[in-house]
């Protein structure tokens, strides 16, 4: 559930540490801190086209999330943030703004949100599953799938 993964992250995290590092960009000018930037800001430095913030997100999947699913949103992005501060082998990359360093870390990984809707072709949204999602989007799921062990699994048509 929702919860336990943010208290997952909390615990693991603890308190949101402050990051103060400016390290001096080229040219004279001071660099802002990755930490000082908009989450969403932050993951786009690092995961580049694979983050997709919500705005983003609702127009690929057709419909606008409520007030409350955005902040469970970004409540859930902020405890992935304060995970990632909680890593004696990361901290030092984002204390000293080692965007580049950061980007080759997380080079091979993608932030997943799985939405427990999606909307149809008309707008009309229904319960997220594989199965919506290829009805919704077919050009990105192989042709014929009969026969693969995976489609007679529960996942594939339940949200």
């Amino acid at each position: 559930s929702r919860s336990k993964k943010t208290a997952s992250y909390s615990s693991a995290a603890g308190p949101p540490l402050p990051l103060t590092t400016q390290p001096r960009a080229k040219g004279g000018g001071k660099k802002k801190a990755l930490g000082n930037l908009p989450l969403p800001e932050r993951f786009k430095h690092i995961f580049g086209s694979r983050y997709i913030d919500l705005p983003q997100l609702e127009t690929l999947l057709g419909f606008g999330f409520s007030p409350d699913q955005r902040a469970d949103f970004y409540g859930e992005l902020e405890g992935v943030w304060n995970w990632l501060l909680s890593r004696d082998a990361l901290r030092p990359h984002i204390d000293r703004n080692r965007i580049k360093t950061q980007q080759a870390t997380f080079g091979d990984y993608a932030l997943l949100l799985r939405s427990p809707l999606i909307a149809d072709a008309a707008g009309q949204t229904a319960p997220c599953s594989l199965e919506a999602l290829r009805n919704r989007f077919p050009d990105f799921f192989v042709g014929i799938e009969k026969g693969m062990w995976y489609t007679i699994c529960p996942f594939i048509a339940n949200p």
